[in-house]
């Protein structure tokens, strides 16, 4: 009786151990499936990480050859200014040599019309414009051709504002002017 009692206890037990055994089993495939699928989500994470640090790298150096191609424009854009600085400033400075020089040139043309019209024996001579557009003297004084030089009678004879056109260079009759001018020259000489 207690040997069968034994082997009752012990088919039991026995029972038990493998009902256990089974749970345990079970739980280790269970076990082992999560484990594999979070191995997979792993390995997906690890794609996806791949991935993002590819997207970063090619963004870095989209970033970079944005930042070159800026840093290009800017200096480019920089030096253009700078060059059209530059020319805008020699262009004043050149305008403003030539302004001096018209200054000077238009003083000089006032001091003799003022020292020509302040001497008292020489009568102011004047021009006028025929239909043909030729040049003629209105009045004049024999003594002027003997006393007067040549760029001197001319500028006594014309009007300031024709002087002033002259000096510029702007006189639209400037080569009737100068044939008209030659020619008093010759009748002087002559």
């Amino acid at each position: 009786m207690a040997m069968a009692e034994r082997e009752i206890a012990l088919t039991e037990e026995l029972r038990s151990v493998a009902e256990r055994n089974q749970k345990l089993e079970r739980a280790l495939a269970s076990s082992r499936a999560r484990e594999e699928s979070l191995w997979k989500k792993i390995d997906l994470m690890r794609i996806e990480e791949r991935k993002l640090e590819e997207a970063e790298e090619r963004l870095c150096a989209q970033l970079g050859q944005l930042e070159v191609e800026y840093m290009e424009q800017s200096r480019a854009h920089k030096e253009q200014l700078e060059m059209e600085r530059s020319a805008h400033s020699r262009d004043l400075q050149r305008l403003a040599e030539e302004f001096a020089a018209v200054e000077r040139r238009l003083e000089e043309a006032q001091a003799k019309l003022e020292l020509y019209a302040s001497n008292g024996d020489r009568p102011r001579e004047t021009i006028h414009r025929q239909d043909q557009g030729s040049l003629l003297k209105s009045s004049g004084d024999q003594k002027l051709g003997k006393n007067g030089g040549g760029l001197e009678r001319l500028l006594v004879m014309w009007s300031k504002p024709a002087v002033e056109s002259f000096a510029l260079g702007r006189n639209k009759n400037g080569k009737k002017a100068v044939a008209w001018y030659q020619k008093i020259i010759h009748q002087d000489q002559g």
